[in-house]
């Protein structure tokens, strides 16, 4: 009676390979959640100044499965010494399109044409802006991004241990 299953090397490489993409992708979603939370940790620091929201609408997109999604698009402006500047960040990783309408009106209904808002700028490039600090979707990107990590080590890890422990374990 065999204690462990037969894997062959050919099976060991071509699991390792795909593990080792998934692992390469998980690093990259990884990487880009620290980046977006840096980003707003960062603008906590940045001084804030009055504007004024000068669009706010839901876009729509048709996919090609014949769905449609919806995402709020949200521009304001900005006034620091006579020079306006314009910007369309919310927060820090933007907003995930969604299939439900509603879901992006609760968005555009938080910021109406006309509406004064608080703008957080970089002092260093003031189009750099944002109306809210906080980070958006990183949290799910960096779960996201270690749900990935897991099975791309999953994936090339456990074939290998199952081939060298035959090795060792007739």
């Amino acid at each position: 009676m065999e204690i462990l299953p037969r894997v062959g090397l050919q099976a060991v490489l071509i699991t390792g390979l795909i593990g080792g993409i998934f692992a390469l992708v998980a690093v990259i979603i990884i990487g880009i959640g620290i980046y977006v939370r840096g980003r707003a940790q960062a603008s906590k620091r940045w001084p804030m100044v009055l504007g004024q929201v000068i669009e706010s609408r839901v876009t729509s997109s048709s996919s090609s499965e014949g769905g449609t999604t919806y995402e709020p698009h949200i521009q304001y402006a900005f006034d620091l010494g006579g020079q306006v500047y314009h910007s369309n960040r919310v927060a820090f990783g933007g907003f995930v399109s969604t299939s439900n309408p509603r879901d992006a009106q609760k968005h555009t209904a938080r910021y109406p044409v006309g509406a004064v808002v608080q703008v957080y700028y970089n002092p260093a490039n003031p189009p750099d802006a944002t109306l809210e600090r906080r980070a958006g979707n990183a949290g799910f990107l960096l779960a996201f991004g270690g749900l990935f990590l897991v099975i791309g080590c999953g994936l090339s890890g456990l074939p290998a241990a199952l081939y060298v422990a035959r090795l060792f374990i007739p």
